[in-house]
């Protein structure tokens, strides 16, 4: 589900009814969910090319395994609730691409990312 940043507000998700990635299944039926953002409010949508991203950790002292660890939507929201109140889209696909590939230590990664910004600014503006 895609995240809404607010001004001043925690991130949260979208309730939404869900259902498979797009594209996955020829003859699911989508269900139309309307959302209205507030002036100021920006949604940030991505690919599942984010979440995989992952690096290797060492595990807890006193093992010698080798853990894989995901950036995960926890990533995405850890990487917007620190964001500038001033924060554009085109910032918040940037930075949050940066980070992602940060994260990943510039890892080759096995899936596509896109990742998505909007950002409702009021009538008029």
């Amino acid at each position: 589900a895609p995240l809404v940043v607010s001004p001043g507000a925690a991130v949260r998700s979208v309730d939404s009814a869900g259902g498979p990635p797009l594209c996955t299944l020829d003859d699911f039926d989508y269900p139309s969910e309307p959302f209205t953002l507030a002036p100021g409010e920006m949604m940030v949508l991505w690919t599942d090319g984010v979440g995989e991203s992952s690096r290797e950790q060492a595990a807890p002292v006193g093992t010698d395994k080798i853990e894989e660890i995901y950036y995960a939507r926890e990533g995405v929201v850890r990487f917007l609730e620190q964001l500038q109140l001033e924060a554009t889209p085109a910032d918040v696909v940037t930075g949050l691409y940066r980070d992602v590939t940060a994260f990943s230590s510039n890892a080759e990664n096995s899936d596509d990312i896109a990742i998505i910004a909007i950002q409702y600014r009021g009538v008029g503006d």
